[in-house]
């Protein structure tokens, strides 16, 4: 079944290129997420006025590829345990669910995969402008 989740991370590039060689992964768009403001210019956000993070819409088929393999591929590219002060920086770490099932397994897999301290908003996704 096809499913859609979002990640935001300091440099969402470097997930795209890890993910286009993902088998059953089908699309990634680059772009901002759930910020104040109604689509944000990159100056916007990257002086911190819009709130939004910089981000990943990921489009994937999970009958090919497990939402965890992804997960663990978005961990090899942040900082899981920055302090809880960088959450409304653009470069803040995050998944963004739709689906409320996706939420509760993202959470449940850095849980497991990470030490106790790890600080990565694992919210609903409230809005997403695509970058220009």
């Amino acid at each position: 079944m096809q499913k859609t989740f979002y990640l935001s991370l300091p440099d969402p590039k470097s997930l795209q290129e890890k993910l286009s060689k993902t088998e059953g992964v089908i699309n990634t768009e680059i772009g901002y997420i759930n910020g104040l403001t109604l689509y944000p210019s990159k100056a916007d956000v990257n002086n911190g006025k819009s709130e939004h993070a910089y981000a990943i819409k990921i489009t994937y088929d999970d009958s090919l590829t497990a939402l965890q393999t992804i997960l663990a591929k978005f961990l090899t590219c942040i900082d899981p345990y920055l302090p809880k002060g960088e959450k409304k920086m653009p470069t803040r770490a995050g998944f963004y669910y739709t689906n409320l099932l996706d939420g509760m397994d993202a959470d449940s897999f850095f849980s497991s995969s990470l030490h106790e301290g790890w600080n990565i908003e694992v919210v609903k996704m409230m809005n997403f402008f695509l970058a220009k």
